[in-house]
C-alpha cells in the first residue's frame, strides 16, 4: 500500500464532507473506526483513500490482508489534521473515504422481494441506522427510505449502522407515493404500522408486502395512510405510550420473517 502526507488542500476538500451538501454532491463519504474499514473492505463498495494517525497506521499493518487486491492510497495525518475530519469525541485514528453506491429502484420490481420495508421521513440517525443493521440481520433483501427522511451517509446513521449500510440494498431519496403506486401495480399489498392495528404476533403473511413505517414522532402521514390496505401493531402490556421505531421495526422484522410464506418464497436482488 501508498502511504503519503496528505496536502492542505486535500485536507480542505475532504473535512468538507463533514457537511451534508459536500456528501451529496461529491457522493462520497467518510467512515471511521477498524470496523466500518473492515466491513467496507469486505463489500462491493468503493473504498477510495485511507487516512491514518501513528495509532491508525499500526491497525493499517494489522489489516493489510485486507488490502491485498485494492488499490487504495493511504494517507498520513497527524492528530491536528485528523482532528479536522473526524466526527467522533474519541477518534480511533483511522478513516476512509468511500464511495457511496447506486442502487437502481426498478431492480425492485424485477426481483420482486417478499417484504420491503419503507420508512417515510425518518429524523433521528441514531434510529436509522440501526434499522439498517436490524434489516441486515433479519435478512431482509433490500430497504426503502423517502426522500424525506435523513440521509444514509451522516456519519451517525453509518456509525449505528456496525457496517450493514455496505451490506444490504438500500434505496433512499425515493418519492414514496410514486413508488407506492408502482408497487401496487405490481401486486403489493401495502401493510402500515401503528399502534391500533392489528395484533403483529398474529398476523399471517400471505403475499408480497410493504411494510411502511412513518416518522419517529408523528407515524405515517394521512397521505399514505390512505394508500395502506391493512394495519398492524405491537401490542402493549404496559404504560408506554409508544417503543422506540428502531425497536417496533426489529419487532415487526422477526415476526413476519417467521411466516410460512417468507419460507417458502425466496427472492433476491442483485
Amino acid at each position: 500500500m501508498i502511504i503519503r502526507k496528505i496536502s492542505s488542500n486535500h485536507l480542505k476538500e475532504i473535512s468538507k464532507l463533514k457537511q451534508k451538501k459536500y456528501r451529496q454532491e461529491s457522493n462520497h463519504f467518510l467512515i471511521e473506526s477498524e470496523k466500518l474499514l473492515i466491513e467496507a473492505l469486505n463489500s462491493d463498495w468503493e473504498t477510495k483513500e485511507i487516512y491514518a494517525t501513528n495509532k491508525g497506521l499500526q491497525l493499517i499493518d494489522k489489516l493489510k490482508n485486507n488490502f491485498a487486491s485494492k488499490k487504495i492510497i493511504c494517507f498520513e495525518l497527524s492528530e491536528k489534521e485528523f482532528s479536522k475530519i473526524t466526527n467522533e469525541t474519541s477518534p480511533s485514528g483511522i478513516a476512509a473515504l468511500v464511495e457511496k453506491k447506486k442502487y437502481e429502484l426498478e431492480n425492485i420490481f424485477t426481483k420482486l422481494p417478499i417484504i420491503i420495508p419503507v420508512f417515510e421521513n425518518i429524523s433521528d440517525p441514531g434510529n436509522l441506522g440501526t434499522i439498517i443493521r436490524s434489516a441486515d440481520w433479519f435478512g431482509l433483501d433490500c430497504i426503502v427510505i423517502s426522500r424525506t427522511s435523513v440521509e444514509i451517509t451522516n456519519p451517525k446513521v453509518v456509525r449505528a449502522s456496525m457496517g450493514s449500510i455496505f451490506h444490504i440494498n438500500i434505496f433512499d431519496e425515493v418519492d414514496l407515493n410514486d413508488f407506492l403506486n408502482k408497487a401496487k401495480q405490481t401486486g403489493y399489498k401495502l401493510l402500515g404500522t401503528t399502534t391500533k392495528g392489528k395484533n403483529i404476533a398474529k398476523f399471517e403473511l400471505k403475499e408480497r408486502t410493504i411494510l411502511i413505517f412513518g416518522n419517529e414522532s408523528k407515524g405515517i402521514s394521512n397521505e399514505i395512510k390512505k394508500m395502506c390496505d391493512d394495519f398492524v401493531s405491537i401490542p402493549s402490556s404496559g404504560s408506554a405510550e409508544s417503543l422506540n421505531l428502531a425497536i417496533s421495526a426489529s419487532i415487526i422484522f422477526y415476526e413476519l420473517k417467521r411466516s410460512e410464506y417468507f419460507k417458502y418464497s425466496k427472492s433476491k436482488i442483485d
